[in-house]
This record gives structure tokens, C-alpha cells and sequence, in this order.
């Protein structure tokens, strides 16, 4: 039997906002971003690349699971339930107080960062082929949201601990974004 799709992209939503949220204040986060020296605006930019970051992970994975899907009925709910993921995260903030322009602006950045991995993944597809049988949005979404978070400054390399350390926080995602699922 599959999940309302409302209460589902509402509990994904938040899960996505508490684990981000937990990320950003661990230890590790803190001293390798440097983030404790930065001003309130940037870390507040740099907190809601991430959570945009984790959003638009579920959203692609969704989608990926609509293609996917040998079912109509299948395809139809897990299109619905990256639309509604699409649009949860800015829902849910005005839902607590923030104002409409701010949550509007969310929905905006969401769809940009997901229409822009699609570009990566195309190039990503053509490159790898379909060889490996990986979530391949991992790799995308980890190397696009840590282009965003740092503003493209330090090197995406498997030498950059800060890479590292937010690509495990995108996999340990994935699975929790899998598992609200089943």
C-alpha cells in the first residue's frame, strides 16, 4: 500500500530539514567549513544550500523512481511526490512563520538546483553509460550542492576532507529519504 503523498513529502520534508540541520551544527561541519568566522548572512546561505541541497536529492530520486516504474499507477504517485517535495520545503516555511517572498523564493532555488543536476546527470550518463547501478544523483547532488555551499572555491577531489564529509552526509541522506519510502 503506498503512503499519502502529502503526509509522506511533509515527513520527508522534515526529516531533510533535521538532518541538515543536525550536520550543520556537528563539530566536523563547523571547523572544516570555517563556518563560525563567517557572518550571519553566509552562514544562513551556506544552511540553506544544504537543506536545498537534501531537497533536491529526494526530488530527483523520485523522479528516477517515476521513470523507473514498470506500473502507471506507480509512475503517476512518484511523479506526484516529487512535485509535492518540489514545493513542500516552501510550504512548510510559511506554515511556521516565514513570509510567502522568502518561501516562494525556496521553491524558485529548488527547481533550479534540480533542473540544473538533470544537466550534470546528462553528462554524467554519457560519460558513465549505464554500467553502474548507483544512485547516480549521490555524486551530482554532492558535487553541485558543495559547489553551492562553498561558492566554487575548494576542489571537489577524494583529497578535500569537506567534500568527503558531505558526501557521506548526502548518501546517509539517501537512505533515510529510501526508507521513509518503504
Amino acid at each position: 500500500m503506498l503512503k499519502d503523498i502529502e503526509q509522506l513529502s511533509e515527513s520527508i520534508t522534515e526529516k531533510i530539514a533535521k538532518i541538515s540541520l543536525k550536520f550543520y551544527r556537528s563539530r566536523k561541519f563547523r571547523l572544516l567549513s570555517g563556518i563560525d568566522k563567517m557572518d550571519q548572512v553566509e552562514k544562513d546561505r551556506i544552511f540553506n544550500e544544504i537543506v536545498i541541497s537534501g531537497v533536491a536529492l529526494a526530488v530527483l530520486m523520485f523522479d528516477t523512481v517515476a521513470e523507473q516504474a514498470d506500473f502507471q499507477n506507480r509512475q503517476q504517485y512518484f511523479r506526484q511526490l516529487s512535485l509535492e517535495l518540489n514545493n513542500r520545503y516552501g510550504n512548510w516555511l510559511m506554515e511556521i512563520g516565514a513570509d510567502k517572498e522568502n518561501a516562494e523564493l525556496f521553491k524558485k532555488v529548488i527547481r533550479m538546483r534540480t533542473d540544473e543536476y538533470r544537466t550534470y546527470y546528462n553528462k554524467y550518463k554519457k560519460k558513465v553509460g549505464k554500467k553502474k547501478k548507483v544512485n547516480v544523483w549521490i555524486p551530482i547532488v554532492t558535487t553541485g550542492g558543495f559547489f553551492h555551499i562553498t561558492r566554487g572555491k575548494p576542489k571537489d577531489d577524494s583529497k578535500n576532507s569537506y567534500f568527503l564529509f558531505f558526501r557521506d552526509f548526502i548518501g546517509n541522506l539517501s537512505i533515510v529519504i529510501i526508507k521513509s519510502v518503504i
